[in-house]
């Protein structure tokens, strides 16, 4: 199972999913996924401030649609993936309005 993970995120890209796979470790039970570091904030934060426009929020809403469907029906021959834990939380948001779903 945890082959099959790393063998997927290998081949994941699209704009929207953080797809920035750079390694893993596999020693006893530490197993561990390596990703680069996403310095922007989290969809969650952005929430309930008054620049977070409705426009905006649209736009966001729209760009992670389209890479959930992307992880879950249009990686063409490759396997799906079903994420499981879709929140605000593991939405980041570069320049505070192009997100990228994370698995934080």
């Amino acid at each position: 199972m945890f082959e099959t993970e790393i063998e997927i995120l290998g081949t994941c890209k699209h704009q929207n999913i953080q797809s920035s796979f750079l390694g893993f470790c596999d020693e006893g039970l530490g197993m561990m996924l390596v990703f680069e570091y996403v310095s922007d904030i989290q969809l969650i934060s952005m929430l309930y401030r008054s620049d977070f426009t409705w426009e905006k929020r649209l736009k966001v809403s729209l760009d992670i649609a389209q890479g959930l469907y992307y992880l879950h029906s249009g990686m063409k021959d490759k396997k799906k993936v079903i994420h499981r834990d879709i929140s605000p939380y593991n939405i980041m948001l570069v320049d505070t309005s192009n997100p990228l779903v994370t698995d934080s």
